[in-house]
């Protein structure tokens, strides 16, 4: 499994609507996307629960796991993805006392998956790294290192890198590396500065570079009304990737969190949710933003439809058979007798956003690849004539 700079890697969590916003993907498009899935600790919440001080159960954990698994299997078939537990808790395991992974491994397996396991400098102990190289070698697809800024920024970190690849058991060349920035800003060090940082940048089997700059959350947005956010980890890109191309010794992969927040927060129980739309158009998100679907004497729901014909009679909206997502905006702004709920507008807003970037990157390509000939052009006129 490779791929190069006119690849996709969306990082999103390992839920319903992101599986099935991936699932929903066009034919060309699902070719063009490797998706990383971080599993969250909220998946297993209701595997126990208590009432009137008696324990009831719902799902085991390996149950839940094996459900999300399926999910997969009927979403993305036999397309590789990542899987990354970052945000699971050191130590939580399964019924039978077993770390996540050997379940992950074995019904995987079963099901024919095609599963990159993801691993960082995540403080979970040598016995993580351990477990992540027998998933990875059970699989037979490599491994995935995932490093965050903080870890560039340590003095040790090119030691602690040989170090985890001595445990992985693994070269360069079957690994993949994701260097991830997070939530960053127009101020935010330049790509290439970053990537200067990186040991080994031309033997890994693929190099991504990720970023995000989407809010934690709308609420420092009054409600009622529409705004423009910039895509600065798409800009950034632009101009510290695409521009300086020619200085660049390998173009990395893009990488983004879609229409969500690079940093993960597990939700709270019952949250307060605004009916918005999240449309991503070419350097700006498009949000169109609601009032809590539960306010007393609101409309609730009844609010997406309205935004919806709002969102389709605007210049960005990109027409009904350009993606699902479009395509199920465009029925809500006609019919808004069934307006649909949040985990459907989500739905729609990443999948939309997925095959834009796609789009968007095929563009990038061809630019890219005028510039290099131009280049080439400028240094073939450059060189000295010999004269016969």
């Amino acid at each position: 499994m490779t791929f190069d700079s006119t690849h996709y890697v969306p990082i999103l969590r390992w839920k319903t609507a992101e599986v099935e916003a991936l699932s929903k993907l066009k034919a060309p498009i699902r070719e063009q996307v490797t998706p990383l899935l971080e599993l969250c600790a909220v998946a297993f919440n209701l595997s126990i629960t208590r009432t009137a001080g008696r324990a009831v159960r719902h799902k085991l954990p390996e149950e839940i796991i094996g459900a999300k698994l399926s999910g997969i299997a009927n979403g993305l078939e036999s397309r590789p993805v990542f899987i990354d537990l970052v945000h699971i808790p050191k130590g939580f395991t399964a019924s039978d006392g077993r770390d996540l992974w050997f379940h992950i491994l074995e019904q995987g397996v079963a099901k024919r998956l095609h599963i990159i396991p993801v691993t960082g400098f995540y403080g979970k102990g040598i016995e993580h790294q351990r477990l992540v190289a027998l998933a990875a070698r059970g699989f037979g697809n490599g491994a995935c290192v995932r490093v965050f800024a903080r870890d560039l920024q340590r003095e040790s970190f090119e030691a602690d890198l040989k170090r985890m690849l001595e445990v992985l058991q693994l070269p360069a060349s079957e690994i993949d590396i994701l260097v991830d920035l997070q939530k960053i800003q127009n101020t935010s060090s330049a790509y290439q500065d970053i990537l200067d940082e990186l040991p080994l940048a031309n033997q890994w089997r693929t190099l991504t570079i990720a970023a995000g700059s989407f809010p934690t959350d709308l609420s420092h947005l009054p409600a009622n009304d529409t705004y423009e956010l910039e895509r600065v980890e798409w800009t950034k890109w632009r101009q510290d990737i695409v521009l300086n191309s020619d200085h660049l010794s390998r173009l990395p992969t893009y990488s983004d969190y879609t229409i969500q927040c690079p940093i993960y927060t597990e939700p709270v129980e019952y949250p307060h949710v605004s009916a918005s739309i999240r449309y991503t158009s070419e350097d700006r998100w498009i949000v169109f933003r609601g009032e809590w679907i539960g306010k007393k004497g609101g409309v609730g729901s009844a609010q997406y439809p309205a935004e919806a014909q709002l969102l389709v009679e605007r210049k960005e909206y990109t027409g009904v058979d350009y993606s699902f997502g479009d395509e199920f905006m465009m029925q809500k702004a006609l019919d808004g007798r069934r307006p649909g709920n949040p985990s459907q507008w989500l739905l729609a807003g990443i999948n939309h956003h997925i095959t834009f970037v796609c789009n968007q990157i095929s563009t990038v390509k061809e630019r890219v690849e005028s510039q290099k000939s131009t280049h080439q052009m400028a240094q073939e006129r450059s060189r000295p004539r010999i004269k016969v």
